[in-house]
């Protein structure tokens, strides 16, 4: 071989030698007992979104965690320290539903939280290295993604106190925030999330949660279907997410059949009302949550022959009563009461529970129609409309004026509701604002 043919070769097997010298390290570093995790950062995805089922996370163009169902997360994923577009998809799609750039440090572990409505999905990223609080000891804070609801107050407390003797372990947390840390003794508490300030809206009350010693737990708080109760996701800093549905739902009963008929109403146990005459439209109750939940409706003291009814965990409902007196009709009404999507804007809807009439019903607001050929025993979807002072609104059959509503205000971020009841000769329309 000739002398440049040698210096090739020895040139060739220098680089072989240095290829291999980090792996190399690597063996040794693993024969020794050692670990290279402290190399990596540690990333992982909660789905806490009603609107996606099952999502996947990806750090520029590299799936981390795959099909993660809704109240559930993955495990870490070990990345190169860096800077990524974080994305989120749903499971096995192509397309981003939210992209932002993160960046990852060496040795640090993260939980991308993706939460928020079909449509508007919105992630926000936890880091992963809050100190444990030591033994007999569970570090909590809220991190509120139910932002339909509103700002909220958190409770932890014996079975038996009351909320006007408790002292809310997170308060007045807004959508999309996060609360500081607060210790408690680990054990069974008991969760209840009420509006702020206000002991007596509660939106959510979990009779047994159990924490366990020595961990750091964030109470992921998520949307209803209605959009006022929550939901509950324990997540454990490097551990598991277990979901909590609510175990209640809000019915309210509209006593719309003619006659001034007298309506009272049961459901699953729970007393919406007694002796309310016709036309009225009752108040919000919570009740027991459902697929086949019983329901004792009665007007003028005969008992309707529909006996249960199916309320969704966190969902809104109204019990439309309508029709004649003597024949009267149930309509469950599931009701939208999230906020709508831009906050200087308002939502309308309409529902006819007039009895005997010729046609449909319209809606209208400053003249545009916000639901039209509405029939009897069911409800417009809703519409959002922008927040006004100085309107009218009225409410048309076949053309005709049945009811209006001259110098109206409508408030941005309010929930409408326009029912038409009772008798078509003489028709009650009653405007009521949800939220």
């Amino acid at each position: 071989m000739s002398i440049p043919s040698l210096g090739r070769a020895f040139a060739q097997g220098l680089r072989r030698l240095l290829h291999l010298l980090p792996a190399l390290a690597v063996v040794g570093l693993s024969a020794c007992g050692g670990s290279d995790d402290a190399q990596y950062a540690h990333v992982r995805l909660l789905n806490a979104s009603p609107g996606y089922d099952s999502l996947d996370l990806y750090l520029g163009d590299d799936r981390q965690a795959a099909a993660i169902a809704t109240g559930a997360v993955s495990s870490y994923a070990d990345v190169d320290p860096d800077t990524y577009d974080t994305s989120v998809r749903r499971a096995d799609s192509a397309t981003d539903l939210a992209t932002v750039e993160r960046g990852y440090s060496e040795d640090t572990s993260y939980t991308l939280v993706a939460y928020g409505w079909e449509g508007s999905l919105k992630t926000y990223q936890l880091t992963d290295s809050e100190d444990s609080p030591g033994s007999g000891l569970t570090r909590v804070r809220v991190f509120n993604t139910a932002t339909d609801a509103g700002t909220l107050d958190v409770y932890l407390t014996d079975s038996d106190t009351a909320l006007t003797d408790a002292t809310p372990i997170a308060s007045s947390v807004a959508g999309a925030s996060l609360s500081a840390y607060k210790n408690v003794d680990s054990g069974s508490w008991r969760l209840r999330v009420t509006g702020e300030d206000d002991a007596t809206d509660v939106r959510l009350d979990l009779s047994s949660l159990a924490l366990a010693g020595n961990k750091v737990v964030t109470v992921v708080l998520t949307p209803g279907s209605g959009g006022v109760l929550v939901n509950a996701i324990v997540l454990v800093q490097g551990g598991s997410a277990t979901a909590y549905d609510n175990p209640s739902a809000r019915v309210r009963l509209v006593a719309g059949s003619t006659g001034n008929a007298t309506h009272s109403a049961v459901v699953a146990g729970t007393t919406l009302t007694t002796g309310t005459l016709s036309p009225a439209v009752g108040a919000y109750v919570l009740v027991n949550a459902g697929s086949a939940q019983g329901l004792d409706l009665q007007v003028n003291g005969s008992r309707l022959s529909t006996t249960t009814v199916s309320l969704s965990a966190g969902g809104d409902y109204s019990l439309l009563v309508h029709g004649a007196s003597t024949a009267p009709q149930l309509t469950v009404l599931s009701d939208n009461n999230r906020l709508p999507s831009t906050s200087s804007q308002a939502k309308f809807r309409l529902v006819n529970g007039a009895y005997n009439l010729a046609g449909g019903l319209t809606l209208n607001l400053d003249y545009d129609a916000l639901a039209s050929d509405i029939a009897v025993g069911s409800a417009s979807s809703y519409k959002a409309v922008t927040a006004s002072t100085g309107s009218t609104m009225t409410v048309d059959l076949s053309g005709s004026s049945l009811a209006s509503w001259t110098d109206l205000t409508v408030t941005a971020k309010g929930i409408y509701s326009v029912f038409v009841l009772g008798d078509a000769s003489t028709p009650t329309a009653v405007l009521r604002r949800d939220r």
